[in-house]
């Protein structure tokens, strides 16, 4: 199996540790249940509201200026709030930002992270579009589903692919 070391600002920390953790259970201790269960726990401590905005923060850079951006994205929408808020935020700024609970798209949910307190972060954005994405990179070509993962119900036979 081929692997390119996450360089994505897209993904927050915890994304990029538990597809590094995922990775590092199958290839050294060729345990792919150990793997899903580390997956699983980490939900759960999302879930119960036990991670820190440290591990949640996303990062991406502001690469033009805030009015030449055509699509929103939740970092642009997040510089834009940050301005607003009196920092100052210009072309090369690095922003750092959290996917907060409420309604609206992920951008109009997306907040600096200076501004977040730690109970605000939106448990099933960060299941959904980070940890399940950044595991099932490396469990989906092992043969493994989302539901698998989710449920824990793994089925027999998978230990083919680990030699």
């Amino acid at each position: 199996m081929k692997y390119r070391k996450t360089v994505r600002r897209d993904w927050c920390q915890l994304a990029k540790d538990i597809q590094r953790q995922v990775l590092v259970t199958i290839l050294r201790d060729k345990d792919p249940a150990k793997a899903i269960q580390l997956v699983r726990d980490t939900i759960k401590k999302i879930k119960e509201g036990r991670v820190s905005l440290d591990d949640l923060t996303i990062f991406e850079q502001i690469t033009r200026p805030l009015s030449a951006y055509e699509q929103i994205g939740p970092h642009v929408k997040a510089a834009q709030k940050a301005r607003a808020r009196g920092r100052p935020i210009g072309e090369g700024t690095v922003i750092g930002f959290v996917i907060v609970k409420g309604t609206g798209s992920i951008s109009d949910r997306a907040e600096p992270v200076e501004d977040v307190k730690p109970n605000q972060y939106d448990p099933k954005y960060y299941v959904e579009h980070q940890i399940l994405p950044a595991s099932m990179r490396v469990l989906k070509a092992l043969g493994y589903t989302e539901q698998e993962v989710l449920s824990g119900k793994v089925q027999k036979g998978l230990e083919r692919f680990i030699k």
